[in-house]
């Protein structure tokens, strides 16, 4: 028998190339077979991380009753017109002048009628004038303006304690007086 020599580096390469392809076959990913599902993984709850936020230094206690208020913003300023309006519609009222203080102060409201104090000069003008149901509807408008104002709200409830018992209403006047000492 005759043995058959391969050359050298002709079997060397082949062996070589046999024996690496099974290992490159193994390095390749294999897709998933087509009849079953891969399962996808899960994300991770999400975790949140608070911060540590210090305590608060002990304060002292402040009794149940105690409320603060609000803070209130400062009014903007009235134009030099409505001031002007103001202290005229005030001479007048001194004056005696109902008619005239009620006229201007009505021009001033037209130039600014978010203003609640000229609300209120109004109502006292009515009020003076005899007009108590005005003068009581007036007060209420200034009122919706005054909000944050604890010192006009209260004199409006005290005008309109006033108006009521002009008109007779004296339970409506104790309601009133009830609301101005809140």
């Amino acid at each position: 028998m005759t043995q058959r020599r391969f050359p050298s580096g002709a079997a060397s390469l082949a062996i070589t190339l046999l024996l690496l392809l099974p290992a490159c076959a193994r390095m390749m990913p294999t897709p998933p077979p087509s009849d079953t599902r891969v399962a996808k993984p899960k994300p991770a709850p999400a975790v949140t991380v608070e911060p540590a936020v210090p305590s608060p230094a002990p304060q002292a206690e402040l009794p149940d009753t105690a409320v603060v208020p609000p803070k209130k913003p400062a009014p903007p300023p009235s134009p030099p017109a409505v001031l002007a309006l103001m202290d005229e519609a005030e001479a007048a009222g001194k004056a005696g002048q109902w008619d005239t203080s009620a006229a201007t102060l009505e021009r001033a409201i037209r130039i600014n009628p978010r203003n609640p104090t000229l609300w209120h000069q109004l109502a006292k003008t009515r009020l003076q004038q005899g007009q108590f149901q005005s003068a009581e509807d007036l007060a209420k408008k200034s009122n919706v303006f005054a909000a944050g104002d604890r010192l006009l709200v209260k004199q409006n409830w005290r005008l309109i304690a006033e108006a009521r018992r002009q008109k007779g209403d004296t339970e409506g006047a104790k309601d009133a007086e009830a609301k101005a000492n809140r």
